[in-house]
């Protein structure tokens, strides 16, 4: 197990300890009203804020996602594009005598 391995599980081991003792600190319940319905739901504040934290996270992923996507689509029509040149340049090359034919002749 290298060093950055370790590293990854220590700060993930603080980052759940600072979780927990601010689950612990913010035990208080609060009422979210999601105002176009009439529904109501009250639960402890850490739990909202974790939950906020979440969806965070979840949307800057999809939008991280989203603007590579363009780039990753150029990336394969370039990669698509030499894998035919370099097929192109070996049937070049074996109709010029460059390489020698398969059928043992030449």
């Amino acid at each position: 197990m290298g060093f950055v391995r370790i590293f990854e599980y220590a700060i993930a081991f603080l980052v759940l300890v600072a979780l927990v003792v601010f689950a612990v600190s913010n035990r208080g319940l609060v009422e979210l009203n999601f105002f176009p319905l009439a529904v109501v739901i009250e639960l402890p504040i850490y739990l909202a804020l974790i939950g906020v934290l979440f969806v965070g996270v979840l949307v800057g992923g999809a939008v991280g996602f989203a603007s590579s996507f363009g780039v990753r689509l150029a990336l394969r029509s370039v990669i698509r594009q030499k894998r035919l040149s370099d097929k192109q340049f070996v049937a070049s090359a074996k109709n010029n005598g460059v390489f020698p034919s398969s059928d043992g002749k030449g």
